[in-house]
């Protein structure tokens, strides 16, 4: 395989990753202050990726199916819970 080849995959590969991630980050946010930022994060890795798809495609190489990788499924993000419950000001001392 060509290295360029090789590295246009490897980039598109991380890039959909960020976007994986960025868009399940965005779901479990409860703020929509920090979801829509997650949402323009996750689209401008979506953007990025489809550079590397360009570059591909002009080196002869169609769309490949995405999967994501095991450290984005590994991280897949929940809603998240406070361990402890929050003390108030009043008895925080």
């Amino acid at each position: 395989m060509n290295a360029d080849i090789k590295r246009y995959r490897d980039n598109l590969r991380d890039e959909l990753n960020g976007a994986a991630l960025y868009t399940a980050l965005a779901a479990a946010e409860a703020d929509p202050l920090r979801k829509d930022l997650f949402l323009q994060l996750a689209q401008a890795e979506a953007s990025h990726a489809q550079l590397w798809r360009d570059k591909l495609a002009a080196a002869g190489i169609n769309d490949e199916r995405f999967v994501p990788g095991f450290r984005t499924r590994c991280t897949r993000v929940r809603p998240t819970r406070m361990p402890f419950p929050r003390r108030s000001a009043a008895t925080r001392q």
